[in-house]
């Protein structure tokens, strides 16, 4: 007999926490870590090689900003290469560490283990507040160095998920133990 309108046939649909408890009954959970796992992965080798390029074309940039500052084209700042050199080759160095710390947050990750979203958290919290820091205590000499909150919001919302999800994985945990 067809069914008559406003008869359900079908099961209701899951609903908000249902839905989400479901979807990681049925394998959704290791997939969610395989993804976030390689992401973290293939952004810490992309910051590493960025930081090791950058320290390994030092040379030809203060070549660069020499020509640009005997130009006139640097806005009248000062620019004295051996202070630029260190300082660009510290920041590349830095970079290379975050690279790598990321990189090795998302072998974790892949693991399955949940620290491996703390370290991402603390990673994107250091990279997001990173640019303040050093505007406010003067290390940032140049104009283009030192962003402004705008720019570590992006930041601040992925280390904001990687805590949530940190603290959902404890929560789990908790549950069945008990």
């Amino acid at each position: 007999m067809p069914a008559r309108l406003g008869q359900a046939t079908l099961s209701p649909p899951l609903i908000g926490r249902k839905m989400v408890r479901s979807a990681f009954d049925k394998g959704g959970e290791n997939m969610f870590h395989r993804i976030t796992g390689a992401l973290l992965i293939v952004a810490g080798i992309s910051m590493g090689a960025i930081g090791v390029m950058g320290w390994m074309r030092t040379d030809a940039m203060v070549r660069i900003f020499t020509e640009l500052s005997a130009a006139g084209a640097l806005h009248g700042a000062t620019f004295n290469s051996e202070l630029w050199s260190s300082h660009w080759r510290l920041e590349n160095l830095i970079l290379t560490a975050i690279g790598s710390l990321t990189a090795s947050a998302g072998v974790v990750v892949l693991r399955k283990k949940r620290m491996g979203y703390l370290v991402a958290f603390g990673i994107f919290m250091f990279a997001g507040t990173y640019p303040l820091v050093l505007r406010i205590c003067g290390y940032a000499r140049y104009k283009w160095e030192g962003g402004s909150i705008h720019s570590g919001l992006p930041f601040f919302a992925v280390a904001l998920a990687a805590l949530l999800v940190y603290m959902g994985m404890v929560r789990s945990q908790r549950t069945k133990r008990v």
